[in-house]
């Protein structure tokens, strides 16, 4: 409609029909019919009446019938509806009959709905001030009678804080509000006469004299209303004395042209979305509109330039791909001089960052609405007077809020139809002069462009640049999962996590994550790997995944030295691809997996042998730490590789004949070895050097084919492997060596073995016994580990920490030497108590013995004590047996006196060879 106008705008004279508001009251009348008797309100009406006759003498006789003809409103609303149709919220008698059909709140079909026949009620004054608040107030604010409006929007809003006698006084405050507003051209003015028809108390009935003063004196006492002598009526008390249109043409003065950075901030320009583009690929782009001066072209696009960055590299700063930048007219100037003048300029733009330029042919509204704009906003800013005066502060708000709502209506027009100056040279099809064009069709068609090699990712959780705490941790999950379980499907996930969903859209339909070569995906048992992504009928969007791949492998293999992975993250995020930062991490990690036999990651400058969660953690907080390099070998290289491969499988590390898969599997090698083993100094000399070359690898292909190979003084290849086979095996066997050593010198000190399960049994139950009768706590901490004792090396870890007061990551070689006096200390110990436990009532498992030999007349007598253990008895009784056997024809006293003879020769040859050593 307002189109069509505009053809014919101009052509005609506008003549103004405009209704007395005698004549309102007649219409109104005649539109509202009712067949209840109100004899009461007849006597209201002819008050009223009488009161605006005293102002206008010539007003009709039958004025106070035509009043009553329009119960149940009450006369006084009567006779203020034609006034407030003639103001600039209204629309004359058509706002009249709006408001008396109108099924908005507060509205007077509401109050017939709500209303009890026969109560008496009428629509007041007080209920047309409602209706008027709550559904006119922004129109009224945006007149010419905002300010008084505010006036008494303060007055009203203070009764009500300091009312405590209910609502009379609310509703004394609103009629004379509104009676002071919108007197004019009514004859009606807020005396005492037209308050009291106004006004009634709980029952209905009008208020007494001497009530109705005194709430008039209350309101008069908080100075929210004031008497008028000379009219003899009440009105609001003025309650500002600062006169916004003077402040405004001041204001207005020192503003030339408006300042189009500040109005840009003032105005909320919203993005324009590539609705189309986001449907089809899933991420969301959007080109900014902007303003510029004709005079200014220049300067302008270099700003339209820096929001949307570099063409070819990242985004700028507002992550929007192009503008669309409105040339608005200097002051003075027209719109088609303003044309011409960027047109002669010479300038252009690139298609891969699109700025659209253009004229709006409403620019010399835009520009003026622009500086009433920033009038009223260095009003705010620069008038002190405002901070005690809330209801110029209200007023002020009120224009502002209805100016920036003109503008912003303006600005949108302007969008609508425009001529875009530099359409063809962008190479796409813009709408003509007048034409009405989508914005969102254009922005779409220039996404395209832009971002021609796109990765197709529905995924709102992580497809955006900032995540939110929810998505963040989900992907966190997912990156786990794709260290985790790689080679599983669905990576192992179960049921349908947020993770499970990222990994559907993300890896599967992209085709990142699929079976291996020769397995169905229908098989459950099928074995899965990260890969390339192909175009084919596996993965429905891994062809938009491809060009991304391709790039990020041309550029990790083009370069002379390792890629930060900042670097890859901006070329993945510099057009023609687009991603988003959100989905970066995930891209990168299955990049990193699916090239690990070709590429090497660094932290640091450090090679990373295998990615951990700790590292994803870390690369989430800090790309710029890690790296990528390609890994290239020849024919010697590879027989290196595939030597070092075959020492590796004997170690029962399978891994390929790749530099990254050995250099891995030999860090590796070294980082699973015991703590112990990757300080000890027990170590053959070679064998620690390729220890520490290999712990300190921070280059795969400098340590495989120069710094090994060095160590071994540049070797044949042949006894190179076989040499470097030697130190990988004795770096693997020494920790279990070691502990072999301590457990074997350990159970010589308690005359044990353990060489069968049966032996192993026979050291848990001597523990037993001795565990709890010596008192000695550290000695029943040793007898509580031999009772669990077994051949698992966890348990000789134990045995050890116990004598050496360490873990097993802090042992060196002075820890294991002192564990095995220790050792040796608490196994004669453990002997002693085993061979006295009966006097805790406990079967001994050693027997203690005393002998003393007497040799005769010689006069000589040896002693000796000793124990034995309980495994030696059947040994001991068989030995008995023999020598019972062999002397049972002998007399008693012979045999005693040979086994005398015997034992003190046993003794003394023992004395001697002690005494010897």
């Amino acid at each position: 409609m307002r189109d069509e106008w505009r053809k014919v705008q101009g052509r005609y004279i506008d003549i103004p029909l405009v209704a007395a508001s005698d004549e309102v009251v007649e219409l109104t009348g005649r539109a509202i019919h009712t067949a209840h008797a109100h004899p009461e309100s007849l006597a209201i009406a002819m008050q009223v009446a009488q009161s605006i006759r005293h102002h206008r003498p010539g007003l009709s006789a039958d004025f106070a019938d035509r009043l009553d003809r329009c119960w149940p409103l009450h006369p006084v609303t009567v006779a203020l509806l034609g006034p407030v149709s003639k103001r600039r919220f209204g629309q004359n008698e058509r706002s009249t009959f709006g408001f008396l059909a109108s099924a908005e709140t507060r509205s007077f079909r509401e109050f017939l709905q709500t209303a009890r026949l026969g109560s008496g009620k009428t629509y007041t004054p007080a209920a047309y001030w409602d209706y008027l608040r709550t559904n006119l107030e922004p129109s009224i604010l945006a007149s010419t009678d905002s300010h008084r409006w505010s006036q008494s929007v303060e007055a009203v809003e203070r009764t009500e804080q300091k009312n405590q006698g209910g609502p009379l006084h609310v509703e004394l405050v609103k009629t004379i509000a509104l009676i002071d507003l919108f007197r004019n051209g009514s004859g009606l003015v807020a005396d005492d006469a037209v308050l009291g028809a106004c006004v009634c108390g709980a029952d209905g009935a009008a208020l007494p004299a001497g009530k109705l003063q005194a709430l008039l004196q209350d309101l008069r006492r908080w100075a929210l209303v004031s008497f008028k002598r000379h009219q003899g009526s009440w009105a609001i008390s003025e309650g500002s004395d600062f006169d916004l249109d003077a402040a405004l043409a001041e204001a207005l003065g020192t503003i030339d042209e408006p300042d189009l950075s500040q109005l840009t901030t003032l105005v909320r320009l919203q993005p324009v979305l590539a609705k189309r583009h986001y449907c089809e690929t899933g991420t969301l782009r959007w080109m900014v509109p902007l303003m510029a001066h004709a005079n200014q072209f220049v300067e302008g696009l270099g700003r339209a330039s820096l929001v949307c960055g570099e063409p070819g590299k990242s985004l700028g700063r507002s992550s929007a791909f192009g503008s669309f930048l409105l040339v608005l007219p200097a002051r003075g100037q027209t719109v088609r001089q303003a044309a011409n003048l960027v047109r002669k300029l010479e300038w252009q733009v690139d298609v891969l960052r699109p700025i659209l330029v253009g004229v709006p042919r409403n620019g010399e509204a835009i520009c003026e609405l622009g500086r009433e704009l920033m009038a009223y906003d260095r009003i705010r800013r620069l008038r002190s007077e405002l901070e005690n005066d809330a209801v110029a502060r209200r007023e002020l708000e009120a224009r502002t809020t209805d100016v920036r709502t003109r503008l912003e209506e303006e600005l949108r027009d302007a969008l609508l139809r425009i001529h875009w100056i530099n359409g063809d040279s962008l190479g796409l099809p813009v709408p003509v002069y007048d034409a009405p064009s989508s914005l969102a069709h254009l922005a779409s068609a220039f996404a395209d462009v832009v971002f021609s090699k796109s990765p197709h990712v529905f995924s709102e959780l992580i497809n955006r640049d900032l995540p939110s705490s929810n998505s963040t941790k989900a992907r966190k999950d997912l990156l786990y999962a794709m260290l985790g379980k790689p080679d599983h499907k669905r990576l192992g996930l179960e049921g349908y996590p947020a993770e499970a969903g990222l990994y559907h859209n993300l890896l599967e339909a992209s085709g990142l994550h699929r079976p291996v070569d020769g397995e169905k995906r229908s098989n459950e048992s099928a074995r899965y790997a990260f890969s390339t992504p192909v175009d084919d009928k596996v993965a429905a969007r891994a062809g938009t995944f491809a060009p991304l791949w391709a790039a990020a492998v041309d550029m990790v293999i083009g370069a002379p030295a390792a890629v930060p992975l900042s670097d890859l993250y901006r070329l993945w995020q510099a057009p023609p691809y687009g991603v988003r930062g959100g989905v970066l991490p995930v891209l990168w990690l299955a990049f990193a997996l699916a090239n690990q036999h070709r590429m090497a990651v660094y932290k640091d400058g450090m090679f990373v042998p295998q990615i951990r969660p700790v590292d994803v953690d870390e690369a989430l907080q800090d790309p710029s730490r890690f790296a990528i390099r390609h890994v290239q070998i020849n024919e010697h290289r590879r027989d290196i590789l595939k030597g070092v491969a075959k020492h590796l499988r004997k170690l029962d590390r399978t891994v390929e004949a790749e530099p990254l898969e050995a250099a891995r599997g030999l860090v590796t090698l070294v980082f699973d070895l015991p703590p112990w083993s990757r300080r000890t100094l027990l170590l053959s000399d070679r064998t620690r050097a390729v220890r520490d070359t290999l712990a300190k690898a921070s280059d795969p292909h400098r340590v495989l084919f120069v710094d090994l190979p060095v160590l071994f003084g540049d070797l044949p290849v042949p006894k190179f492997l076989e040499a470097l086979g030697d130190s990988l095996q004795e770096m693997q066997s020494a920790y279990p060596q070691m502990l072999s050593r301590v457990m074997s010198r350990t159970l010589e000190t308690l005359d044990a073995s353990f060489a069968s399960e049966g032996d192993i049994d026979a050291i848990r139950h001597r523990s037993k016994t001795v565990i709890g009768i010596s008192g000695d706590f550290r000695l029943d901490a040793f007898a509580g580990r031999l009772a669990t004792l077994s051949r698992d090396p966890e348990a000789i870890d134990s045995l050890l920490s116990m004598a050496v007061n360490k873990p097993p990551k802090e042992w060196s070689d002075q820890d294991i030497d002192a564990a095995l006096i220790q050792l040796a200390q608490l196994g004669l110990k453990f002997r002693q108590v085993e061979a006295v436990s009966a006097v805790q009532h406990r079967h001994p498992t050693r027997s203690a013995i005393a002998v003393v030999f007497g040799t005769g007349g010689q006069g000589k007598t040896v002693s000796e004590s000793f124990d034995v253990s309980a495994s030696e008895d059947q040994r001991i009784q068989r030995l008995s047996d023999a020598i019972m056997k062999q002397f049972k024809n002998e007399k008693r006293e012979i045999v005693l006196a040979a086994l005398a003879q015997a034992g003190t020769k046993l003794v003394e040859a023992a004395s001697s060879a002690e005494r010897i050593s």
